[in-house]
């Protein structure tokens, strides 16, 4: 292996010790294997049988504990405004981007 530069002279050419390789000719030439290509399949969702009332109940837990969660970190960016510590306008950017789930555009 050829020594590493240590001079500001032998820094002028970082890749002097690297060799160049070409590519073999016989690869240019070769012919392209066809790949299959698959189509996605659609696929139906599933339906799945709730067996228990709290396995149904679940899913409306779930909605109202986000829907909460939303509402106060709304919350928390109008009280950082009434505490000057946002703009007018960061703050209802921020609760339009959290009223559209958090997507900008």
């Amino acid at each position: 292996m050829p020594e590493l530069p240590s001079d500001l002279n032998d820094l002028a050419n970082l890749y002097q010790h690297l060799e160049l390789e070409e590519p073999a000719p016989d690869l240019a030439t070769a012919p392209r294997v066809a790949t299959k290509t698959q189509t996605p399949s659609m696929k139906t969702p599933q339906e799945h049988e709730l067996d228990s009332d709290e396995e149904k109940w679940f899913p409306i837990y779930c909605l109202f504990k986000d829907l909460m969660d939303i509402r106060l970190h709304v919350q928390g960016i109008w009280s950082q405004y009434n505490q000057g510590d946002l703009t007018f306008l960061t703050a209802s950017k921020l609760t339009d981007s959290e009223r559209h789930g958090g997507q900008t555009g």
